[in-house]
Parts: structure tokens; C-alpha cells; sequence
């Protein structure tokens, strides 16, 4: 399913996803474990990069929900789901509580991992993608040049 997603083969791993989850809920069921908000969250970023927005929002939001139900809403993997529900929200118009998500996620990243961290330089990523949609092109720039930077120091 992540292959394909890579490979932008967008709907062969939405049918994959909807297949693993399937066979998921109905061979051990969701139960609130760690794996089960996991999946739910990859299967969901795969469904929305596919097209199918209201569907990945929906799956990424039971995701979430598991998490926070058990206190493991600052987990890497929350985070990233919540990464992907921002993006699914942005898409969708919803603007203003895509930033809210980022800038939240962002805000826990920065506190937890190193400034040139992956996770953290692909939120500011979507960050800046945000505040281009909403015309806001100094904020975009400021968020943008640095991860570049960071980046090209990796290499």
C-alpha cells in the first residue's frame, strides 16, 4: 500500500488500503491499540492522497480518536495523522483549522525533536504550502527558506 502510495499509484493503494483494512477490522477488530490507530491513519493519508477526501478525514479522525482516548496524542504517529488530517482540511477549504492543527503539531515537534528534524521540517513544509493558499506569502517564506536549508544540510 506504501509502495504504490510512493509511486503515486494512488488507486491501487486505495484499494489496497480498503482491503487491509477490512481484513484488519474483521480478522482482530479495532480494539484501541496502538497498531489499530496506525492503520487506520496510514489507510486514511493513502484514501485522501488517492482523492477520496471525506473518506481518509473520516478514517484519520477514528485514528485520533483512539489516540487521544489512551493519551497518545503526542505520539510520532498521531502527529503524522494529525499532519494528514491538516492537509485533507487544507484541501477541502477548510484553511483556518488546518493552520490550528499545524501550527499545535508544530509547536509539539519543536519541543520534542531536533530543529532539523524530518517530522519537523516536513509540518513547516505543509505550514508554508498553507499560508501560500491563503496569500500570505511573507509567512510562507519564512517557514520555507529554512526547511530548503536544512535540507541541503542533510546532503
Amino acid at each position: 500500500m506504501k509502495v504504490y502510495n510512493s509511486q503515486a499509484r494512488f488507486e491501487e493503494a486505495a484499494r489496497l488500503g480498503k482491503q487491509v483494512l477490512s481484513i484488519y477490522s474483521s480478522a482482530i477488530g479495532l480494539h484501541g491499540r496502538q497498531q489499530d490507530s496506525r492503520t487506520l491513519g496510514d489507510v486514511g493519508a493513502v484514501l485522501a492522497n488517492g482523492g477520496s477526501l471525506d473518506e481518509g478525514e473520516e478514517l484519520l479522525r477514528k485514528a485520533l480518536q483512539l489516540n487521544w482516548g489512551l493519551e497518545r496524542d503526542s505520539m510520532p504517529g498521531t502527529l503524522s495523522s494529525r499532519r494528514s488530517l491538516a492537509a485533507i482540511l487544507g484541501k477541502k477549504g477548510n484553511l483556518a483549522e488546518s493552520e490550528r492543527h499545524l501550527l499545535e503539531i508544530l509547536g509539539e515537534q519543536e519541543a520534542r525533536l531536533y530543529p532539523q528534524h524530518d517530522e519537523i521540517l516536513t509540518t513547516k513544509l505543509y505550514l508554508s504550502g498553507l499560508y501560500e493558499q491563503r496569500k500570505r506569502s511573507k509567512d510562507a517564506e519564512k517557514l520555507f527558506l529554512p526547511v530548503i536549508e536544512g535540507q541541503l544540510k542533510l546532503y
